[in-house]
């Protein structure tokens, strides 16, 4: 099967992932290799660099997760970063006894684990139930009501409805068109499923 390539368009990301299934039928449309999911974990990788550079040392942690999953080859700034890192450690270079000290913390100073994972379990779950209400009734209006109503269903309060929605944007980094959002956001990346 072919990698994606980083510079299609959605459209054509998910024209090859159809093209992939019909060549071989056997292929769960799940299938983490598929190239919609690999295009998509370009799109990540990209933003995993930027955190990288800007000192987010976790970063890294989760790029070869990206990679690993969706079967990509590592890019440059991964395999040198992941070797520094290494060599780092194994030739005692740190100054802390811990893989923190290269690789980062795995959490955000100060998180608490419950929050963390309530966010991971309703993040996806609420972004999705958005989208089917608006793919049934698309004058919905992305508004305070509409995370009220939402959040009720969830448990939650509509300020955290509201952010988990907008981080939801915020990790495709680009609308997708009407018609394929409901789709794509039911076959996330392992990660990212609840």
């Amino acid at each position: 099967m072919a990698i994606a390539n980083k510079h299609w368009t959605f459209e054509e990301a998910q024209t090859a992932h159809e093209q992939a299934r019909s060549d071989n039928p056997a292929l769960s449309y799940a299938d983490p290799t598929l190239p919609l999911f690999q295009w998509f974990a370009l799109k990540d990788l990209e933003q995993q660099e930027k955190l990288f550079k800007q000192g987010e040392k976790f970063a890294l942690m989760q790029a070869l997760c990206i990679c690993a999953q969706r079967d990509l080859p590592m890019p440059d700034w991964v395999s040198r970063a992941y070797l520094a890192a290494y060599y780092a450690v194994v030739n005692v270079r740190i100054e802390q006894n811990s893989w923190d000290a290269v690789f980062g913390t795995p959490y955000p100073k100060n998180s608490t684990l419950s929050a963390l994972r309530k966010r991971r379990h309703f993040k996806f779950r609420v972004f999705n139930e958005i989208l089917n209400i608006r793919k049934t009734d698309p004058g919905t209006p992305i508004d305070a009501v509409l995370f009220e109503r939402v959040g009720e269903k969830f448990g939650l309060g509509k300020t955290l409805t509201e952010e988990y929605y907008y981080d939801c944007l915020k990790w495709f980094g680009q609308p997708i068109k009407k018609g394929v959002r409901r789709q794509c956001v039911k076959r996330l990346p392992l990660k990212h499923r609840k």
